[in-house]
């Protein structure tokens, strides 16, 4: 049976790269999320998403049933502080609640990978290279301190 991959962020940089590296890699089935009306990236389902709304979000992870999530969406600028939070935080919370309230009403769980970002890290954490699993943290911008907030609530 093939592997059901959800993508946030799928036409941004890093979505793009990981949906043609799966493509390559074998059976999945790529089911895409971003907030353009429509995307380039080949991908079998896509739908244009305000992770921000919560609703939304869960009608649409229904919809998909995904066995893996890779969430990628991310607001990096040009954003007051709380839009970043509500994008960044907000929309990582909402999709979280989606993918577990899948999860139990399928009996099985379903894996999330989000990825963090060195602006988490600040130029504390980057004074010394290379910088090391340990490295302390000390985000110096909006954008950090929200994907600082989401590895956390990652964890």
């Amino acid at each position: 049976m093939r592997e059901r991959v959800l993508i946030t962020g799928i036409g941004g940089f890093a979505g793009r790269h990981l949906a043609e590296r799966l493509r390559n890699s074998g059976d999945v089935e790529l089911l895409g999320l971003g907030t353009a009306a429509t995307t380039t990236v080949s991908c079998h389902r896509y739908f244009a998403c305000d992770l921000t709304d919560a609703r939304l979000t869960s009608q649409i992870v229904d919809d998909l049933r995904p066995d893996v999530g890779f969430h990628l969406a991310a607001r990096t600028g040009g954003a007051t502080t709380q839009r970043l939070r509500d994008v960044n935080v907000r929309g990582f919370v909402n999709l979280c609640d989606a993918l577990r309230n899948w999860a139990v009403r399928r009996r099985q769980s379903v894996r999330l990978v989000t990825i963090g970002s060195a602006a988490e890290l600040g130029t504390r954490g980057t004074a010394r290279l290379p910088v090391g699993e340990n490295a302390p943290c000390g985000p110096e911008t909006d954008y950090g301190r929200s994907k600082l907030d989401v590895t956390l609530r990652a964890l």
